[in-house]
């Protein structure tokens, strides 16, 4: 009976549209708000205290307290939110859409839970028509199948006349169908979805020859062949980017090498960029600035080397002389100066190793 007056007075305030307000001196106060809030009615809750006057001497408290309960709304909300999905993931629909009922009749302001009901309705819908659209398809395939068995049958038996209206009646049927099935093509296309539009409009053709379905039907050829054409420019970008980025990453290994003299590593880079690139004329100037540096190179090797050779030290211009092949493996004046070296060498190892015998 307490609560019932309780609820009375809150409910005729709310009426008054804010010209007077709820005493917290009055009755049981608090125990009916720990009782909705126990209840999970939060927004009786909540209301019962919005109207409590400013000046009244446990306002601050109770605002506090109406803190808490937020929280409390806030928290079940969400709860609610991911049950009601779970269900609906489940099948369970009904379940769902009750469990929102539910949940508004707790918290009738709430905004979380009408967006999330929101959600889950366009869902549901969504999902319905796509099974209506099954079920539209499923029965055109089967039509599309007894059509023509009904035909022979008609065919067998030309004058029974039953025979001819169930003909009549598939035929019907099957312009209906057709029709619905032509709007989903139609929309589909609209909506850019090639495939689904492929497969309704396919299905209408079977079941009635309409200028309209080929029509359409030829839309949809064109709009695939264009998609096509879109898909492999964007194929080929894709793989000009990729092979670009490829380029652009080896000349700069490329340039690094070169910067710090390391020509063989160097000239190995080249001939990725050439492999790459193929006749490209900024590789072309690349390879020729190239070709000159390391010949530069190798005179240096061959000078120094015939220097350090003049001068005793076989086994440094061998070296130096190796150097150079390893850069220009042909150099005529390399070879044969770098298996003079090795002659020399062998010569004086013999004999070193004739006078320790001796």
């Amino acid at each position: 009976m307490k609560l019932r007056r309780l609820l009375l007075l809150v409910t005729l305030l709310a009426q008054l549209g804010g010209c007077a307000y709820v005493s917290t001196l009055a009755g049981d106060f608090d125990q009916r708000i720990d009782h909705w809030v126990a209840e999970r009615e939060y927004g009786k809750a909540l209301n019962a205290i919005d109207w409590v006057r400013p000046d009244d001497p446990r306002y601050r408290e109770l605002q506090a307290k109406r803190a808490m309960i937020e929280k409390l709304a806030r928290a079940y909300e969400k709860d609610i939110i991911g049950k009601a999905q779970a269900l609906a993931g489940q099948g369970d629909w009904s379940g769902a859409l009750s469990l929102y009922d539910q949940a508004l009749a707790h918290l009738p302001n709430s905004r979380a839970l009408r967006k999330g009901r929101d959600r889950l309705s366009v869902i549901q819908l969504s999902r319905s028509r796509e099974l209506e659209h099954d079920l539209v398809v499923q029965r055109g395939k089967w039509l599309a199948r007894a059509i023509p068995v009904q035909e022979r049958l008609a065919q067998v038996n030309p004058r029974d006349r039953e025979t001819r209206r169930r003909l009549e009646d598939l035929r019907r049927e099957a312009h209906e169908i057709a029709d619905k099935l032509y709007a989903d093509g139609t929309d589909a296309i609209n909506a850019d979805d090639i495939p689904r539009a492929q497969s309704s409009l396919s299905l209408a053709a079977q079941l009635e020859d309409a200028p309209k379905i080929g029509a359409a039907l030829k839309r949809v050829r064109n709009r695939r062949a264009r998609s096509v054409r879109h898909a492999q420019k964007a194929r080929e970008k894709a793989a000009n980017e990729k092979h670009q980025q490829q380029v652009d990453a080896t000349v700069a290994q490329y340039r690094d090498a070169l910067a710090h003299g390391e020509y063989v590593r160097a000239q190995a880079l080249m001939m990725q960029l050439e492999g790459l690139a193929g006749s490209d004329p900024t590789i072309d100037g690349m390879r020729a600035n190239l070709d000159r540096t390391v010949h530069a190179r190798v005179e240096r090797y061959l000078q120094d080397g015939a220097t350090a050779y003049s001068l005793g030290n076989f086994e440094q211009a061998l070296g130096l002389w190796d150097k150079a092949l390893e850069l220009e493996p042909n150099n005529t004046r390399a070879k044969e100066r770098a298996e003079r070296a090795r002659r020399v060498l062998r010569n004086v190892r013999e004999l070193r190793q004739k006078q320790a015998e001796d």
